[in-house]
């Protein structure tokens, strides 16, 4: 990349002279594109997680005139995924 004269700081240089160039035609869309690309540099949207509740619940039930136990095992599981922001995230 840097063979071709591409840098952090030159790829930065191309954004904001595309961000001029949509605010002189106020092209709202292309503006706010720009905005989501620097906000995802500078890390500044929510992450997300994925949150998994596990329940386990055993249920044991006899016969009075069986021996044996007969068991029973039911697992439950629930996944969510979970925006967080980047200030909660940090210790």
């Amino acid at each position: 990349m840097e063979e071709k004269g591409i840098s952090k700081s030159s790829v930065v240089d191309t954004m904001l002279e595309a961000v001029d160039i949509a605010r002189q035609k106020q092209d709202v869309t292309n503006m706010l594109k720009a905005c989501d690309y620097f906000m995802e540099l500078l890390e500044m949207k929510p992450s997300k997680r994925i949150v998994t509740d596990t329940l386990q619940l055993d249920v044991s039930s006899s016969i009075a005139d069986a021996i044996e136990l007969e068991e029973k095992s039911l697992l439950l599981q629930r996944k969510e995924e979970v925006n967080e922001s980047k200030e909660s995230s940090q210790p």
